[in-house]
C-alpha cells in the first residue's frame, strides 16, 4: 500500500495518486491517465495547521483546469431514516489497537449524527472541511452519501465480518461500528466517573483524617475493617497515580515524539505494574464493600461510599483492560 496508488475520482476524471505526511513534511501525487497530467507536491511546513494545504492546493487546481458540475443529487424519500440508521459512534481501523495507545482511540470515537442543519443528512465528526467544521453528507440511495455542495461520497455498509462499516475515499483507513462495551458513549461517562469517585476518595482520606482529629474523634472500626478501608484508599491513590501517568506519557509523547522512545520504557514498565496492581485492588475495594454492609459500626452513608469506591474500580478495571493499559512489554 505505502508504495502503491489508490484511486480517486474528481471533476469527472478517473485519477491514481499517492499522498503523505509526516508532523513537519507533506507530499502529494496525482495523475490523470485521459488527460496525460501529473501533479507533484512536497513541502516542509505544517502552514496554519488548519486544513490540509496539499489537498486544497489539488483540488484549486482541478477546477481551474478541469472545471466541471456535479449532477444534481437525487432525492432520497426516506433522507431522515437512512440518517438515523446509520448514526453512532465508529472506531476508524487505522489504530494501535495492541497496547496503551488504544484507549486514546476508544475515548476519540469518530461520531455520526444527523446534521443541525441540513435535514435529511448527515456530519461525520472525522471529515471537516477547510473552515475545521465537520462536512454534511446528503443521501443518494444503497447507503451512498455526498458531500453537500461537494463530490466526495461516503458509503455506509456491512463488512464480511457483519460489522456495520462507514467507508470513504480514503482507501488506508475505514470505520467501523464498536461493540456496545467498546462503544465510547459507554466508555467516556464510566472513565469519567469512575475517575471522579476515585480521585474524590483520594481527596477525602486526608480531609476526613483531620475533621476527626479537629473533633477529638476516633476512626471507630475493628482493626480488620480499619485495614480493609486503609488497603482501598491505596487501591484508589494508586490509580490517580496510573491514570495521571498515562495521561502524561499519551499527551507528551504526541507533543514531542522524543518522548515515545526507549528512553520512557522504565516509565512505562512502572505504570504497566500500577495497572496490574489497580486490577489486584479492585477485589479489595469488592471485599471492603461488602464487610462495610455487614458492620455495624457503618451508618449507611458509609456503606454507599464505600460501595461506590468498589464499582468506580470495576469500571476503572475495565477501562484498563479495554484500553490495554495492562499491556507488557514498551513495543507500541
Amino acid at each position: 500500500m505505502c508504495l502503491g496508488f489508490y484511486e480517486e475520482s474528481r471533476n469527472g476524471h478517473r485519477i491514481i495518486g499517492h499522498g503523505g505526511d509526516t508532523n513537519w513534511f507533506h507530499s502529494d501525487l496525482h495523475l490523470i491517465p485521459d488527460a496525460n497530467v501529473g501533479f507533484f507536491v512536497s513541502y516542509n511546513s505544517g502552514g496554519n495547521g488548519k486544513g490540509s494545504g496539499r489537498t486544497l492546493l489539488w483540488e484549486r487546481f482541478l477546477d481551474r483546469y478541469f472545471p466541471w458540475t456535479p449532477p444534481a443529487a437525487p432525492r432520497v424519500a426516506d433522507a431522515k431514516e437512512q440518517a438515523k440508521k446509520v448514526a453512532g459512534n465508529y472506531l476508524v481501523s487505522r489504530r494501535e489497537d495492541t497496547h496503551f495507545l488504544r484507549l486514546l482511540y476508544l475515548l476519540q470515537q469518530t461520531k455520526v449524527y444527523p446534521s443541525p442543519t441540513d435535514e435529511g443528512a448527515i456530519e461525520i465528526s472525522a471529515l471537516t472541511g477547510y473552515n475545521e467544521k465537520p462536512k454534511a453528507w446528503e443521501p443518494i440511495g444503497n447507503g451512498v452519501f455526498r458531500a453537500v455542495n461537494g463530490q466526495e461520497k461516503v458509503v455506509f455498509q456491512t463488512d464480511p465480518l457483519g460489522r456495520a462499516e462507514l467507508v470513504t475515499e480514503y482507501p488506508f483507513f475505514d470505520f467501523f461500528r464498536p461493540p456496545a462495551f467498546l462503544d465510547s458513549k459507554l466508555i467516556m461517562p464510566v472513565a469519567l466517573v469512575s475517575l471522579c469517585v476515585i480521585a474524590l476518595a483520594v481527596i477525602l482520606w486526608p480531609v476526613g483524617g483531620l475533621v476527626r482529629r479537629h473533633y477529638g474523634r476516633r476512626l471507630a472500626l475493628p482493626p480488620g475493617e480499619r485495614r480493609l478501608r486503609l488497603w482501598t484508599r491505596i487501591v484508589c491513590l494508586i490509580e490517580v497515580a496510573m491514570i495521571g501517568g498515562y495521561a502524561f506519557l499519551i499527551i507528551k509523547g504526541l507533543e514531542d515524539l522524543n518522548l515515545l522512545t526507549p528512553k520512557s520504557d522504565p516509565w512505562l514498565h512502572v505504570l504497566q505494574v500500577l495497572a496490574a496492581l489497580c486490577l489486584v485492588g479492585t477485589l479489595i475495594a469488592l471485599v471492603n464493600a461488602a464487610r462495610a454492609w455487614g458492620s455495624q459500626q457503618r451508618g449507611v452513608w458509609s456503606k454507599l461510599g464505600e460501595t461506590l469506591i468498589a464499582l468506580a474500580c470495576i469500571g476503572m478495571a475495565w477501562i484498563i483492560l479495554a484500553g490495554r493499559l495492562l499491556h507488557v512489554g514498551p513495543s507500541y
